[in-house]
């Protein structure tokens, strides 16, 4: 049971002027992601409120269910080292940064994950205050599987007690279901449960529209989709994601392989621009709107917003790449050079004129004067 805790962890992982108020857990969260970066969790550890956390995944289901404790029990000695999982789960090149608390009555700390090649998401750390008055984390929400962590464990409730109905009827928010729907839900988390994936997706096929469309089960599907390596059903799943449930922005990191999948830029585009606006603005948001105004070949736009990206953060390197390419693709080849010039210095790069001119779409560029003119200068 306890492996179902750490395999779960492992899936998981408007700009307004911070109040006074929140100063304390700014402070607080800059602590924690300071020492995420530096690998260390015991502060993440000793900061995570067990008890606020498992009554969330364990809201509004029977305590007096023996099978329940057990699996509250288990995942309980999980938590001990839930900061440390939470870091085996990011990649070597991970970078976490604290952007802003997010207004509102509950306490959010937005926290960016910048994963290198392999992409970004956001977290929203949800915080509180224990009986002490110390600042603890209560849950957090990752936009990369569209959850929070303690949701994601509420999803293996039907492994653990399979055909309650009254349980179902809590974790899916139904207000009936049938016989014979309890029975397809309860084997398909027993398939799902046991890694029989092929069978897991051909029971989820026979549920009715209404669980089809619920949002714990198609997530449940994506990642049984992502298991199997399947694209035709991660990107059915994908559709479905952003038919039932895509006005959530946070799902935004999500979908977007989807949008470019099916080359669909302006749902890309809209769906950048509501995540930004929801977070309140980042760097990465405006490097990606730049990447989808490039694919459109509409380089004076990507170049903007690649341009608000760096003066937005200009320690942050990608927007400087993607600035480099819509000067290349659009012809202005002298501001290329200028810019290839600036990544040099500022990220302590040597550049090979070989390798470059080699690059898909660099043919003009490398047998221009100013490509010419910089490449002999290196090598006089």
């Amino acid at each position: 049971m306890f492996q179902i805790f750490l395999t779960a962890l492992c899936f998981v992982l408007v700009l307004l002027p911070v109040s006074s108020d929140n100063s304390p857990y700014v402070d607080f969260m800059r602590g924690i992601v300071e020492d995420l970066n530096k690998r260390k969790a015991d502060s993440f550890n000793a900061a995570l409120d067990k008890d606020a956390f498992l009554e969330k995944v364990f809201h509004g289901l029977p305590s007096d269910n023996e099978k329940i404790q057990e699996f509250r029990t288990e995942i309980q000695k999980g938590l001990d080292q839930a900061g440390d999982t939470l870091i085996s789960s990011m990649n070597d090149a991970a970078v976490l940064k604290y952007i802003r608390m997010k207004p509102g009555e509950e306490k959010r700390a937005l926290v960016r994950v910048h994963m290198g090649d392999q992409g970004l998401t956001f977290i929203e750390f949800i915080l509180g205050e224990d009986a002490e008055h110390k600042i603890r984390i209560l849950d957090w929400y990752n936009y990369s599987i569209g959850q929070n962590y303690s949701y994601s464990l509420r999803q293996f409730i039907p492994l653990v007690v399979p055909g309650e109905r009254s349980i179902m009827l809590k974790l899916f928010l139904l207000k009936s279901i049938s016989d014979k729907d309890v029975r397809k839900l309860t084997s398909f988390f027993q398939a799902f449960g046991n890694k029989n994936y092929d069978l897991a997706i051909f029971t989820y096929n026979t549920l009715p529209d209404n669980l089809k469309e619920n949002r714990l089960l198609l997530l449940v599907r994506l990642k049984i989709a992502s298991v199997l390596d399947d694209q035709e059903v991660y990107q059915n799943t994908l559709a479905d994601i952003n038919q039932y449930h895509g006005e959530d922005p946070r799902l935004c990191l999500m979908l977007i392989d989807h949008f470019y999948y099916k080359e669909a830029y302006d749902q890309a585009l809209a769906a950048l621009k509501s995540l930004d606006q929801y977070t309140g603005g980042d760097a990465t948001i405006d490097d990606l709107m730049a990447s989808v105004y490039f694919v459109q070949n509409n380089y004076e736009k990507a170049m903007e917003f690649a341009d608000k990206a760096i003066q937005r953060e200009p320690g942050l390197e990608d927007p400087y790449w993607t600035l480099l390419e819509c000067q290349v693709h659009s012809g202005k080849y002298q501001e290329a050079i200028e810019q290839i010039l600036i990544i040099e210095k500022k990220f302590k790069y040597r550049m090979d004129p070989k390798e470059l001119a080699k690059l898909p779409g660099y043919e003009k560029f490398s047998a221009s004067v100013w490509f010419t003119t910089w490449s002999n200068k290196l090598t006089s």
